[in-house]
């Protein structure tokens, strides 16, 4: 191949290298929605209705609960032995 051929042939692999390049097409990206739960709080109305009564009046007394969320938390507990070596060295406390 002599030299004016060769770069023929280079300009065309560049010029399909460039349509290719061309005919990408754009990819959509899909949005997922994320559903996100709403807690509904009702509110309650209290009305407060007053009665006239005659005679002996009672009170009553209200009351209130609290609830409480307790938390069980597992304690694991690990036990470990530990053995003492004594070494016997003459001359020595006793002691390793």
């Amino acid at each position: 191949m002599q030299a004016g051929e060769r770069k023929a042939g280079e300009e065309r692999w560049r010029r399909r290298r460039r349509r290719r390049r061309r005919r990408r097409r754009r990819r959509r990206r899909r949005r997922r929605r994320r559903r996100r739960r709403r807690r509904r709080r009702r509110r309650r109305r209290r009305r407060r209705r007053r009665r006239r009564r005659r005679g002996r009046r009672r009170r009553r007394r209200r009351r209130r609960r609290r609830r409480r969320r307790r938390r069980r938390r597992r304690r694991r507990r690990r036990r470990r032995r530990r053995r003492r070596r004594r070494r016997r060295r003459g001359g020595g406390s006793g002691r390793a």
